[in-house]
């Protein structure tokens, strides 16, 4: 009989662990050949002390060194409420992921997951968002 209760925590804790990891998906490690592969239209755009970045129409942009993605930021701009809705409703979302800290404020606020972080802003000057995934320091 204990012997029975104690498979099935097991098993529920085998069941639930992985459920609680998960973690944000993303593209960052991946090289800038399956970065062309995802994102057919990339452009060079310039060096930086960071790596070259590369940019997907004007609202993507990304940073790859040493032949491995360390950022992607995805912009969002308008003239109505849109970016503001959209900065709320990504919050909103990675608030039910399983982040390890949080900080920021009411338009500025970064998750910080086992490797990287996600930083999400919203402006009032010009009216845009932005999300950016990166790396944390120890895995730059």
């Amino acid at each position: 009989m204990m012997k029975t209760k104690i498979v099935i925590l097991v098993s529920l804790f085998c069941l639930v662990l992985p459920i609680m990891a998960q973690e944000p998906q993303n593209n960052l490690g991946i090289s800038l050949e399956q970065l062309r592969v995802k994102f057919p239209e990339l452009k060079y755009w310039t060096e930086t002390a960071e790596g070259t970045m590369y940019k997907y129409g004007n609202e993507i942009a990304f940073i790859v060194k040493d032949n491995r993605l360390v950022c992607e930021t995805m912009y969002v701009e308008g003239d109505d409420s849109y970016p503001y809705n959209w900065f709320l409703a990504m919050v909103k979302s990675f608030l039910k992921t399983n982040y390890i800290h949080k900080i920021g404020d009411e338009k500025s606020i970064i998750f910080f997951y086992s490797y990287f972080q996600v930083h999400i802003m919203y402006s009032s000057y010009d009216n845009s968002a932005l999300i950016s995934y990166d790396y944390l320091p120890k895995y730059k």
